[in-house]
């Protein structure tokens, strides 16, 4: 949790200053909603989304599991 603060606390200051300086002059508004709804949906979904993955057991062998272990073993084996 310390982490996720201090990236979040780099973050903020000069986030809406990046989107700025990338964004044209005539669509700085639309591009600092669409980031603001990005940030807004994926804090909204990442909780909903890390419940049902807890919730369906998968908590105890995470994404790593399947993209290393099992997952990567029987595409090994299908090439």
């Amino acid at each position: 949790m310390v982490i996720f603060a201090l990236g979040e606390t780099m973050l903020s200051p000069w986030g809406p200053a990046l989107v700025n300086e990338i964004a044209p002059e005539h669509l700085r508004g639309r591009y600092n909603a669409a980031a603001g709804l990005a940030w807004g949906v994926s804090g909204t979904l990442a909780p909903a989304i890390t419940a049902l993955y807890f919730n369906d057991h998968l908590g105890d062998c995470g994404p790593w599991y399947w993209r290393h272990g099992a997952g990567g073993r029987s595409a090994h084996a299908a090439a």
